[in-house]
């Protein structure tokens, strides 16, 4: 098993040779295989080994939707954040990234549902569209995201009163 400098000098030499291609820290592809900028910062953040560990929030989930214009940064709830820490911004790749954690772990199963709700509380600060029309894309997303049918009513509740404040948990009920 490699570690420490022992790694960092065998991948020194599969990069020097060709056969790697660092770009970043941690960050190394197969020298002939062609990724985006955008599909690294997806599999540092948003989904690992074919899994989710992250989603699009505000501004980001909105232009996904259609709702808004794209953002020229992303913004995005990970597990590599931590929850305590503020939403904080980072360049990776040269963009700028909004990052924070959730005091629940993504997983593949909650993903659909944590984006929703996430998005559903800031959805004003995003969109100016009328909240029918959010509600419409929001349906839309669970239904295609979710094999076709909208998640449980039960998933919903369980994110919902993890909110401390009411004013945000009869808000959302009410938008779900």
């Amino acid at each position: 098993e490699l570690q420490g400098d022992a790694l960092y000098d065998v991948l020194s030499g599969l990069v020097k040779g060709n056969h790697l291609r660092r770009h970043a820290t941690g960050i190394y592809t197969i020298s002939e295989k062609t990724f985006s900028d955008d599909d690294l910062i997806v599999a540092r953040y948003l989904k690992r080994y074919g899994h989710r560990i992250g989603f699009l929030r505000g501004a980001s989930y909105a232009g996904m939707l259609g709702l808004a214009d794209k953002p020229t940064a992303w913004h995005i709830a990970t597990n590599k954040e931590s929850f305590k820490t503020a939403n904080r911004k980072t360049r990776f790749l040269g963009k700028d990234i909004h990052i924070k954690g959730m005091p629940v772990e993504i997983t593949d199963k909650n993903y659909i549902v944590l984006e929703a709700v996430d998005f559903l509380v800031q959805y004003k600060q995003c969109t100016t569209l009328p909240v029918d029309e959010v509600i419409t894309a929001v349906r839309r997303h669970l239904i295609e995201e979710n094999g076709g049918k909208l998640p449980e009513r039960k998933q919903f509740d369980e994110l919902i009163n993890g909110y401390r404040t009411a004013n945000i948990r009869t808000m959302m009920t009410r938008l779900i």
